[in-house]
């Protein structure tokens, strides 16, 4: 509690692996983002001065350290990892984490090739903490870009940390096979298995017709023999 008794709080936000700070300023509640190096946060406290300042102790576990933490609250950008590169545009994600003093802050992004002059992407404006997505769009196919987020506030300009992405490479179409050729594959795939059933019909006959006439001759052969070994009896 502060010197007007209201609440203010420190908590550790899972999702995002930072310290949050959260107080209540007439009859809404405001969120803040205290660090974001590393996972921070965990057994956290704070406790607010006679001035208005909170102070925070809290446990990094990145560091493995006890951290402690005081001070008003400064403008803060964060530049997170772009989404959904394809050969030609990507998605630029930029997140405030903190006010500090203002009402509302503009976030865009710069962007440029490796070592060119930036380029500006237009964001949105906040009043409250929160993250912005823009679509950049006419890329090159297979290049590597640098880009970061970027707060404006009363004329003086945040950045946040600068990071890269590549764009992917142009895939070669599959080949179209015409119809018609289609067409002529499917025939010949039918003409050779039927050509191949015929075959194998006429060398059935064959081998019937080659068993039906040496078959007499066999049985001729045995009672011509049966004969000549009854004389010799």
């Amino acid at each position: 509690m502060d010197a007007d008794g209201l609440p203010h709080f420190s908590y550790y936000d899972r999702s995002l692996g930072v310290l949050k700070y959260a107080y209540k300023k007439g009859e809404s509640w405001t969120i803040r983002i205290v660090d974001i190096e590393g996972v921070v946060g965990w057994w956290s406290d704070v406790t607010v001065d006679s001035d208005g300042r909170p102070h925070f102790s809290y446990y990094s576990w990145s560091d493995r350290t006890l951290k402690y933490a005081v001070g008003d609250f400064a403008v803060g950008i964060r530049t997170w990892p772009a989404k959904e590169p394809t050969s030609n545009s990507v998605t630029l994600v930029g997140e405030l984490t903190g006010l500090g003093d203002a009402s509302e802050i503009e976030v865009f992004f710069e962007w440029r090739s490796e070592g060119a002059e930036w380029n500006v992407l237009a964001g949105a404006a906040l009043s409250v903490p929160g993250f912005v997505e823009v679509e950049l769009d006419s890329l090159e196919p297979d290049q590597t870009y640098e880009y970061r987020a970027v707060a404006s506030a009363r004329g003086i300009f945040f950045n946040g940390d600068t990071l890269t992405f590549s764009t992917m490479p142009v895939q070669e179409p599959e080949p179209i096979v015409p119809d018609y050729i289609l067409v002529t594959l499917i025939v010949a795939a039918v003409l050779g298995g039927l050509t191949a059933y015929l075959l194998l019909v006429r060398r059935r006959r064959f081998i019937r017709e080659e068993e039906s006439r040496t078959r007499p001759q066999e049985e001729r052969r045995g009672v011509q023999s049966s004969r000549r070994d009854r004389r010799d009896k």
